[in-house]
């Protein structure tokens, strides 16, 4: 008979319901926050609160920026939980997000925009460049042991900069002065899930973007070193892991998710091109 004890299930679910509960604790205290400013500052409280609660639900289009916002949120967090699983405290996923945004723009806007091609490369392009932009603080850090929270922070800066000298100089533009590119051809922007909304494809990438965290970092060994690492990295280092591979690929994987998120920003229904700042 194994002495390995087993894991405890109803120890997880009482965690889960944990973590829900204090969820809808903070929603019921925001809700009667709101309620209470409404009242001390509405002629018509009751008028206000209703469509404050019924409005937003009752447009289609509404729904689909929440769920445009919640896909792009989710590949956030993704981004920044690979970092924080190896006890690193990158900030790099605002620069991630635009070079991945210039890269798959300068890919569709490219012969290869324009065929059944456009949509991938342009993705593909965009988690390269990212996946790039996270290497370079985790390669610096871990060859130089320079600080990431600040040699990510700095490349954030240089990112929006790079973007913001590429549409004035480089990139197509539908008239002079104007600081937006041409319109994406139709190949390459991200098609919509529902009609007039912006739930798109991008929606499908922040779901599978989920479903690939989670596997990589509870079913592969490289995601039980990366657990490890950030742990104990001194204990991982004992026992034979590569502290410094594990932290750089992790924020290598964080910039590549950063990349995808800038796709998803420019190819996606919200914008369909490059602009500054976007």
């Amino acid at each position: 008979m194994s002495n390995v004890p087993s894991i405890d299930k109803s120890s997880r679910f009482k965690a889960v319901q944990a973590e829900i509960g204090r969820a809808l604790g903070a929603l019921a205290i925001a809700l009667v926050v709101t309620a209470v400013i409404v009242f001390l500052t509405s002629k018509s409280p009751i008028e206000a609160l209703t469509q404050l609660f019924t409005a937003p639900i009752a447009k289609v289009r509404t729904i689909g920026l929440w769920v445009d916002d919640i896909a792009k949120l989710t590949v956030t967090g993704l981004a920044f939980s690979l970092v924080f699983q190896a006890r690193q405290f990158a900030m790099g996923v605002q620069g991630q997000v635009y070079v991945g945004g210039i890269a798959a723009s300068y890919v569709v806007l490219s012969p290869i925009g324009s065929t059944p091609l456009g949509l991938a490369a342009g993705v593909l392009a965009a988690m390269a460049a990212g996946a790039l932009y996270g290497f370079l603080p985790g390669i610096a850090k871990a060859r130089l042991g320079a600080n990431e929270i600040v040699s990510s922070l700095m490349l954030n800066y240089i990112a929006i900069e790079l973007c913001n000298f590429l549409m004035r100089t480089s990139l197509p533009k539908p008239q002079p002065g104007v600081l937006t590119s041409i319109d994406f051809p139709k190949e390459s922007v991200f098609p919509a899930l529902i009609e007039k909304t912006r739930i798109d494809l991008g929606l499908i990438f922040a779901i599978v973007s989920v479903i690939v965290v989670w596997f990589a970092l509870y079913r592969t060994s490289w995601g039980l070193k990366l657990r490890l690492v950030g742990h104990n990295s001194r204990f991982a280092e004992y026992a034979g892991i590569k502290s410094t591979f594990i932290m750089v690929s992790a924020m290598t994987a964080s910039g590549a998710l950063g990349g995808l998120l800038g796709a998803m920003f420019v190819q996606g229904q919200t914008w369909g091109k490059l602009t500054v700042l976007f």
